[in-house]
């Protein structure tokens, strides 16, 4: 290369590198201004996220309580099943002793209108539908 052509070669090169320099800081702008985008997309689906949550969570807990309250009030207590199972001891004792006193009781259940019932044989002699038995208690 001859020394006259070597100013021009350098200001090529300089220019070109310019040009580079350029274009490289055009290109990180470019990606900062994308990153920036993406960052605020990212924050606002971590919002929605969070309310749609929010709502599915509060949609959960509707059921969940309504169920504990169903519980709660359909489901007896302990003391009352131990009331009922007093109950049942008693009125086992005085079948006991009515058994020994000569009482006999033919007891079914039976079906009528689609619920249960408690039936007593009243009368031996009849023959039908129910032969002989009466309802006597609704359930």
């Amino acid at each position: 290369m001859k020394e006259e052509q070597q100013p021009a070669v350098i200001n090529a090169l300089l220019e070109g590198a310019a040009r580079d320099r350029k274009a490289m800081s055009d290109a990180i702008v470019a990606l900062n201004q994308r990153i920036e985008e993406l960052n605020g997309n990212a924050k606002r689906a971590l919002t929605k996220e969070q309310e749609v949550t929010k709502g599915y969570m509060r949609w959960l807990l509707i059921p969940a309580v309504a169920m504990a309250i169903g519980l709660w009030l359909y489901v007896p207590s302990p003391f009352s099943i131990q009331d009922m199972r007093e109950e049942k001891a008693k009125l086992t004792k005085d079948i006991a002793k009515l058994r020994q006193s000569g009482a006999n009781a033919d007891v079914i259940t039976c079906e009528v209108e689609q619920e249960i019932r408690f039936c007593a044989k009243i009368d031996k002699s009849v023959r039908g539908d129910w032969d002989g038995y009466q309802v006597i208690q609704n359930k």
